[in-house]
């Protein structure tokens, strides 16, 4: 998995491993690597600005900033996690809710979690 954020101007990518790699673009330095997903491939990686989020085959999604240090974990999913994506606002029935990380598994199913509040199925 890889993503870059040309404004942060940062790649990053996600390893079979479980791990996470961040680099500079401008001039290819490898600025962090660090363990996500013990055992467990990196599926789905996105970068922005300060923030990382990685979705694994251990069936979490982590949120991370990109001093490397982990933020949260939303557990949930009952398979593989493939993708995951961060929104700035989603409407969920009717409700809008800021700061929404959609992530999809292997079985098909698609959890919408509120960053802004206590990780968990929402």
């Amino acid at each position: 998995a890889v993503d870059f954020s040309k404004r942060a101007d940062r790649v990053a990518a996600g390893t079979r491993a479980g791990s996470f790699l961040i680099w500079r673009l401008s001039d290819a330095e490898l600025l962090q690597a660090a363990a996500a997903h013990t055992g467990s491939p990196v599926n789905s990686v996105q970068l922005d600005n300060n923030l990382l989020l990685t979705a694994s085959s251990d069936r979490t999604v982590r949120l991370w900033n990109l001093e490397g240090k982990h933020s949260r974990t939303y557990v949930g999913h009952d398979s593989a996690v493939q993708s995951a994506l961060r929104v700035e606002e989603c409407v969920i029935r009717g409700k809008v809710i800021p700061e929404t990380i959609v992530s999809g598994s292997a079985a098909g199913e698609i959890f919408f979690w509120d960053v802004l509040h206590k990780p968990g199925n929402q």
